[in-house]
């Protein structure tokens, strides 16, 4: 549905102000769909055919906590931690700023695994400060990347039970 003006409605007089139109602005990739959804419009998609959820990984003997990398520097973008040298580098038991840091100018990645209890749909969030993103079997899922004030975004996936790569990283 949609129509001009935020407040159109039909009346006897004139009932087709907000009406169906049929919706084509939406593209598909691979497992992915994009789309651009017009100002003050309802749109409803309806999506069928059969979905593969990629594999959950096999890890033996999982180890809790998650693995960080403590850099430091000035970036605009979050940079490519694995061509960095990190200052430190450990295991903890949360994704949290370090209680230890330069206060300024510094990153963060973590990388792990995460298990998920059962398949599903899950939606991830990330609340940050200037750049974040976060990967999921190794593709962006949550892209807050960039210098910014804190601001919150999300991605929602469809995941099989079981464990999956995650690394988060931020500056």
């Amino acid at each position: 549905l949609t129509a001009a003006e935020m407040n159109a409605h039909n009346t006897f007089e004139n009932p087709d102000v907000v009406r169906p139109k049929t919706f084509t602005d939406f593209k598909l990739d691979n497992n992915s769909i994009e789309i651009n959804l017009p100002p003050k419009s309802v749109v409803v998609l309806e999506l069928t055919g059969k979905y593969e959820l990629p594999p959950a990984l096999d890890i033996k003997n999982p180890k809790p906590g998650i693995n960080f990398g403590y850099y430091e520097g000035q970036w605009d973008r979050i940079p490519g931690f694995e061509s960095l040298p990190a200052k430190r580098t450990g295991v903890v038991d949360t994704i949290v700023l370090p209680a230890e840091n330069s206060g300024e100018n510094f990153g963060v990645q973590y990388k792990g695994y995460i298990k998920i209890p059962a398949d599903g749909l899950y939606t991830f969030y990330l609340n940050s400060d200037d750049g974040s993103d976060l990967c999921l079997d190794r593709k962006v899922l949550v892209d807050n990347d960039g210098g910014h004030a804190p601001q919150e975004q999300s991605g929602t996936i469809m995941l099989k039970a079981g464990f999956h790569e995650i690394k988060v990283g931020f500056f």
